[in-house]
C-alpha cells in the first residue's frame, strides 16, 4: 500500500500555483512521521511547521526538517512530486465554466493521474490525504475519475486510488514537509526572492533546498530521482 501527503502553494493572486506531494510505502509513514518529529523535538518546536512562519527562529529546525527529508529520499523512503501551473494563462471562463475551483481539480487530476497514479498505482492501492481546504467537489466523486483516467491514459485497471480524504496539516509531519518544499518552489519560481522586503530566512532556506537538488533556483523542470517538478504546458490550441 501507498500513502500520498497532498498540498498546493500560491493558488491565489500569485503567477505561478504549485501543487505537490510526498509519497511513501504505507509500512513507512510512521517511520518518516516519527523521524519528522524527533527533528521538531530536538528544537522545541510544537507549534505546525509552514513556509510562512519561516524566521530566524524557526530556521535551524526547518533546515533539519529539510535533511532529514533528503536523507529518506535516498534511501528512497519518500519521494516528491509537484505540477507548477502559470496562472496568467489559465482561462476560467472559457474551460471551468468561470469556476477557479473546477481548474484547480483539473491540474490536481493531472498531478495524480501522471505523476502518482502512473508511477505507485502498480505498487498497491494509494491512500491520498489532501490538506484541508474547502471544497464543493467530493472526494469519491474525484477518486471515480482519477480512476477512470489512469486506466484510459495508462491502462491501469486496479483502481489504483483506493481512499481519499482530508487530512489536518496540524497532526502531519510529511504534510508540513510537504507545505516547506513546496513553499520554496513557488517563492522561486514567482521570483519572491527578489522582492524589496524579501525575508532574508526564507532565502536561505529555498536555496538550501536548491543545493540539496543541485541547481541554482527551484522552478523549472527537474527529475533528479527521488524528486521531480514537472511545469504543466497548457494547450493554447483550444
Amino acid at each position: 500500500m501507498i500513502d500520498l501527503y497532498v498540498d498546493e502553494s500560491c493558488q491565489n493572486g500569485h503567477h505561478y500555483m504549485v501543487i505537490g506531494g510526498i509519497v511513501t510505502r504505507t509500512q513507512n509513514s510512521a517511520l518518516v512521521k516519527e523521524l519528522l518529529n524527533r527533528v521538531k523535538r530536538q528544537y522545541s518546536i510544537g507549534a505546525e511547521v509552514k513556509w510562512v512562519k519561516v524566521s530566524e527562529y524557526s530556521l535551524p529546525c526547518y533546515t533539519k526538517l529539510i535533511d532529514m527529508f533528503f536523507i529518506l529520499s535516498s534511501i528512497r523512503k519518500v519521494y516528491f512530486h509537484c505540477l507548477v501551473v502559470d496562472c496568467h494563462q489559465l482561462q476560467h471562463a472559457k474551460f471551468n465554466r468561470g469556476d477557479s475551483e473546477v481548474g484547480f481539480s483539473k491540474f490536481l487530476y493531472q498531478l495524480l493521474v501522471h505523476k502518482f497514479g502512473r508511477t505507485y498505482g502498480p505498487l498497491g492501492p494509494i491512500y491520498t490525504y489532501l490538506d484541508n481546504r474547502a471544497t464543493r467537489q467530493s472526494l469519491e466523486e474525484l477518486r471515480t475519475i482519477l480512476n477512470s483516467g489512469i486506466a484510459k491514459r495508462w491502462n491501469i485497471h486496479s483502481t489504483p486510488f483506493r481512499h481519499l480524504s482530508f487530512e489536518d496539516s496540524k497532526n502531519n509531519t510529511i504534510l508540513q514537509t510537504n507545505d516547506l518544499i513546496l513553499g520554496a518552489i513557488a517563492y522561486h519560481k514567482n521570483h519572491h526572492d527578489a522582492a524589496p522586503s524579501v525575508g532574508a530566512y526564507k532565502k536561505k532556506l529555498a536555496e538550501h533546498i536548491a543545493d540539496k537538488l543541485n541547481v541554482p533556483r527551484l522552478g523549472d523542470n527537474l527529475y533528479v530521482p527521488p524528486v521531480s517538478i514537472w511545469n504543466f504546458r497548457l494547450d493554447k490550441r483550444k
